[in-house]
């Protein structure tokens, strides 16, 4: 057992390495940002409806994100199929499905250094700046809401 000031140096030094990751969500209880996100997902009726045989469900990826430059530059095709070329960029990737007329809730946790949330979805048909979003949670947003119409997705981020 550790004498009585043993105890209290150790104490501090815990003390001490926990505000010293202010960077890091899911370690530091002090941190000005929630260790997981929390996202709703509302899909219109009419969600990814391309011609008259109606609705179908569509498939989202939401990546957590270290930064956005090469994510925003990046076109559907590497999003999708080979994210390798992010240049290190993503932290972590999510998979969702949602139907028609549809509302989602979904939790997951923080990957530490996450600075930006995108989402990509696989739309029948893929209209120019509709497709994929992306959002900076740089200062601690940690609710999503994703909001679906037609071909169209809407991101948004708050606290």
């Amino acid at each position: 057992m550790l004498p009585r000031t043993g105890r209290l140096l150790a104490c501090l030094l815990v003390t001490a390495g926990l505000l010293g990751l202010g960077g890091c969500c899911t370690i530091n209880p002090f941190s000005k940002c929630k260790a997981e996100f929390e996202l709703l997902a509302v899909a219109q009726p009419d969600l990814n409806s391309c011609n008259e045989q109606g609705s179908f469900p569509v498939k989202l990826r939401v990546y957590s994100l270290a930064s956005m430059p090469a994510f925003r530059a990046a076109e559907f095709e590497t999003l999708w199929f080979d994210e390798s070329d992010l240049d290190g960029e993503v932290l972590d990737v999510q998979m969702i499905t949602i139907e028609p007329g549809g509302r989602l809730e979904h939790v997951w946790l923080r990957p530490a250094g996450t600075r930006a949330v995108g989402v990509v979805a696989n739309f029948c048909e893929l209209d120019a700046g509709c497709w994929k979003q992306v959002v900076d949670v740089s200062d601690g947003q940690s609710r999503l809401s994703i909001d679906l119409a037609g071909t169209c997705l809407t991101l948004g981020a708050s606290r």
